[in-house]
């Protein structure tokens, strides 16, 4: 079994708590006003044009974490997290499937040993293809080695994002946690 070093290191973000949902907590596929409950993970991404994601979970070998992601948009001209004006572009929905390669953390909230994805599949969806081809960009590329080493997802295009909300459903996977790392090109 593969080890890593503590991610928490290296990632700026994670979801705030290891998610339990066995069903999607929004269930628009566009643009909704409807924002996540407490069941859906929420990171902020403030002035950051990309963001990787690394996918990781509990349950067994090859256990999977279907997924979803929203971009949250503001409206107001704050654009300050936690602003309750904005609304949620549906980014796309994808799947990470759990390997042996595994990693502890002690973290507050998400403290535990949890396998690391290492095959992601990612498919984009309207609108958030069509606000990404409008401004000349790519919706993602899915890193996915699928030999035991961390696959991620990595976004090259957030359409202005505030926060991305990633919304799981846990497949066969018992939980599931995401570490985050927004960037800039």
């Amino acid at each position: 079994m593969n080890t890593l070093n503590p991610l928490q290191r290296q990632f700026v973000a994670a979801t705030a708590a290891v998610s339990t949902n066995d069903a999607y907590q929004i269930s628009a596929s566009t643009v909704t006003t409807t924002g996540p409950n407490s069941g859906t993970g929420v990171v902020a991404t403030s002035n950051a044009t990309t963001a990787k994601l690394l996918f990781c979970g509990t349950g067994a070998d090859n256990s999977t974490i279907n997924f979803k992601l929203y971009a949250r948009i503001y409206t107001s001209t704050s654009g300050d997290v936690g602003d309750t004006a904005g609304a949620y572009l549906y980014m796309g929905v994808g799947l990470a499937t759990l390997g042996t390669t595994t990693f502890t953390t002690t973290a507050s909230g998400i403290a535990g040993t949890y396998r690391v994805a290492d095959t992601i599949t990612w498919t984009a969806a309207d609108p958030f293809v069509t606000v990404a081809a409008e401004n000349s960009s790519s919706t993602g590329t899915a890193y996915s080695p699928a030999d035991q080493t961390p696959g991620y997802l990595f976004l090259s295009y957030l359409a202005g994002a505030g926060e991305l909300i990633i919304d799981t459903d846990l497949g066969n996977a018992t939980g599931a946690l995401v570490y985050v790392q927004p960037g800039t090109v």
